[in-house]
């Protein structure tokens, strides 16, 4: 059986398309399979060439996120996109050997942006992603019995523990955490059936 690494993954962008907004910062936090974590990755990049923020995204989001605006749109931490991702590749090998299974909260939208970003600056995908959904996960298991009511309040205690909103390495902490936990509490009601309800032992995708 393969070893598991999770890797919890979250970006923030100055908009919401790919090619003409850029993704100004992405952070990412591995994990066991059960949930001790590993290392950590974080950069804050340039720009895109040629693009251009969008003017609802800067001023009913980043406006009102003063701290994390700060943050995410540093020119001094700044790096060129392919330094950035070169150095997103090589942090991915210093993990175990093994399956690793990146997490985002939507796929649809933090996945997306890695991979164009991936295609984009690298020519095509460097290594082999696999992702899942945190928010599917939740979903698909909602109905276990005793599930909700287990770990509403441990969710809601790592969310506030959150000391940075909005920064993309402190947000992949905080959904890492939360799902380990859901993680954790399956496999303990569901034993290894949990790696079929997640397609974990799949060989590829």
């Amino acid at each position: 059986m393969d070893t598991i690494t999770w890797i919890s993954v979250d970006i923030e962008t100055d908009g919401p398309l790919q090619g003409t907004n850029s993704m100004r910062s992405v952070g990412m936090q591995a994990y066991t399979e059960a949930g001790s974590p590993l290392s950590s990755f974080y950069r804050v990049l340039k720009p895109i060439e040629g693009g251009i923020t969008d003017p609802a995204c800067m001023n009913d989001f980043w406006a009102v996120q003063p701290r994390a605006y700060a943050e995410a749109f540093d020119e001094k931490k700044q790096i060129p996109i392919i330094q950035a991702l070169n150095e997103l590749r090589e942090w991915r090998f210093t993990l175990p050997i093994g399956k690793h299974f990146f997490l985002a909260k939507p796929v649809v939208f933090d996945g997306s942006w890695i991979m164009w970003y991936m295609n984009k600056y690298l020519g095509v995908p460097q290594i082999q992603w696999r992702w899942r959904d945190l928010s599917q996960f939740k979903e698909d298991i909602k109905f276990f019995a005793g599930v909700p009511n287990r770990v509403q309040s441990k969710e809601k205690k790592i969310i506030q523990a959150n000391p940075f909103n909005h920064h993309a390495l402190y947000d992949a902490k905080e959904q890492g955490e939360i799902w380990c936990m859901y993680y954790n509490l399956v496999q303990e009601l569901m034993g290894t059936s949990v790696r079929k309800l997640l397609r974990l032992d799949m060989k590829e995708e």
